[in-house]
């Protein structure tokens, strides 16, 4: 939705003069993106301190997209409502994450005040508007975009508080000469599967920079794999190694290749 961190994300990679389309969930910009209703998608992917969106990685078990390229933020949460006035607040509304991200400070602060997840900041912002008594934790552009007071500034548990986003789209760029590279592969089921997997990206001198796991739905105690490799599919290490894998694994995917993001900028 408007005036969430996903929306500043898309205003660091593509500019304030983009036309913005706010979408529920994590699902319905997949959806739209695989069905070609809009070019670009941006979900996050990945915080510093609470770990992967496992909704964005099984959105790319069920859609056919592409990752084009990558943002990160470093994102400082506000403490909002209407009045400004602490005392006002009878509940804290926001995404789960934010309540994670904050759980400690609201604690020792608030300990009284109970907390209501909501599907993101954007939609916690909008209720905060509408009601004096509900507080929400949310974004810079979301104060301005609602005329909300805030209470207090910088609440989250962790300076360096940092998400990473994934643009989507139905096909990545050349490469750049600092990239990463994205794959999607399920393991033959056989002692030393995953080993043989990081042995060859040992041998072609690839560098794993993630690896995560999901369970696949519907398949007791099967998983596929998420891996992010640095470089790009061009370039002849990682092809190599990609054709590798291909031949040991029992589902390989290129979910990608596309340009590292810069410093992220404090938002």
């Amino acid at each position: 939705p408007e005036a969430t961190f996903s929306h500043l994300a898309g205003v660091k990679y593509f500019g304030h003069s983009a036309e913005y389309k706010p979408l529920e969930s994590i699902d319905d910009v997949f959806a739209e993106v695989e069905k070609g209703r809009t070019q670009y998608g941006i979900v996050p992917v990945e915080n510093s301190i609470e770990g992967a969106v496992f909704s964005t990685l099984d959105c790319f078990m069920k859609y056919k997209v592409q990752i084009c390229g990558e943002v990160r933020l470093e994102i400082s949460h506000n403490l909002v409502c209407r009045s400004g006035n602490r005392s006002d607040i009878q509940t804290v509304a926001s995404h789960s994450q934010p309540l994670t991200q904050c759980r400690q400070w609201l604690r020792r602060h608030l300990p009284s005040v109970p907390t209501l997840p909501v599907f993101s900041t954007g939609v916690a912002a909008q209720m905060a508007a509408n009601n004096p008594n509900i507080g929400a934790i949310a974004s810079s552009l979301a104060i301005k975009t609602y005329e909300l007071q805030v209470v207090v500034k910088g609440i989250e548990d962790y300076r360096g508080n940092t998400t990473r986003f994934l643009v989507i789209g139905n096909t990545s760029p050349s490469a750049s000469g600092r990239d990463r590279t994205s794959l999607l592969i399920g393991l033959m089921d056989r002692p030393g599967a995953l080993n043989e997997v990081l042995t060859v990206l040992s041998e072609e001198n690839i560098n794993l920079a993630k690896i995560e796991s999901r369970p696949i739905k519907g398949k007791q105690w099967k998983y596929l794999f998420f891996l992010d490799m640095m470089g790009h599919i061009q370039e002849e290490q990682i092809s190599r190694g990609c054709e590798r894998l291909g031949s040991l694994c029992s589902y390989f995917e290129w979910l990608g290749s596309y340009p590292q993001s810069d410093s992220p900028t404090d938002l």
